[in-house]
């Protein structure tokens, strides 16, 4: 226990050093839209993430998002006298998450600009067809700004892509809008 004595004590004296930078909650909400897909429209989400900033370069995100697609034309019968055309339910999307945070994620006042990539379970619900569950990747910047009580409005783009059966992939395109609360900003 001796040998260790002076490990413990310099533990103790740099602990402000060890702090972490920021952690910080937030909510936000804005537009899900399909990119070159015809099997669904442009819809709405909204999600939760709570960020740790162990550093004031490098930040890492949960998240929860939830979502939905807008509902589709569908032509029935094409060409024939019976020609119908109908909506297809565009379904819900949850997503549970994980995201990497580069440049400035946050925690002092001001400006902070940064670039995000993570990978998230995608599971896609609607009527009438198979659920789809994939693990899905996403990239894109962001921006916030934190006011001096500690809250920040942020602005987000990401672009997504969630691989499926057979080769290929849906791709997204997400702009959101939120407010996060920081927690202990130095």
């Amino acid at each position: 226990m001796r040998k260790f004595l002076p490990l413990i004590v310099v533990l103790f004296l740099t602990g402000s050093a060890w702090a972490l930078s920021d952690i910080s909650f937030g909510v936000y909400g804005g537009l899900n839209a399909p990119l070159a897909q015809e099997d669904a429209k442009s819809g709405t989400g909204f999600g939760l993430r709570l960020k740790v900033a162990p550093i004031p370069l490098l930040a890492g995100a949960a998240f929860f998002e939830s979502r939905s697609f807008g509902d589709p034309e569908v032509t029935i019968m094409a060409g024939t006298p019976l020609e119908q055309t109908t909506t297809s339910d565009g379904g819900k999307v949850t997503v549970f998450g994980a995201e990497a945070l580069l440049g400035s994620p946050g925690g002092r006042f001001g400006p902070h600009f940064y670039f995000m990539a993570g990978i998230a379970n995608y599971k896609w619900k609607r009527d009438n067809f198979e659920d789809l569950s994939k693990v899905g990747f996403h990239i894109g910047p962001g921006l916030e700004m934190v006011f001096p009580p500690g809250i920040g409005v942020e602005g987000k783009v990401k672009f997504e892509v969630v691989p499926t059966d057979g080769g290929g992939s849906r791709k997204n395109l997400l702009l959101f809008v939120g407010a996060n609360y920081h927690l202990g900003i130095m």
